[in-house]
């Protein structure tokens, strides 16, 4: 769908992209378990690619 996509869309789309970016950031520089932080960030890049 990202080829797809409307500039408006887009720009909705980058911008919740940006927000869930930056609150993963915070959740993994609050995570002190290496494996944690490769879970949250994993889950992250699936949610993203999904969209």
């Amino acid at each position: 769908m990202k080829g797809n996509m409307s500039e408006t869309d887009f720009k909705t789309w980058a911008a919740r992209a940006a927000a869930e970016r930056d609150a993963a950031i915070e959740k993994v520089k609050e995570a002190l378990d290496e494996d944690l932080k490769a879970q949250i960030v994993e889950e992250l890049r699936e949610k993203l690619n999904c969209q």
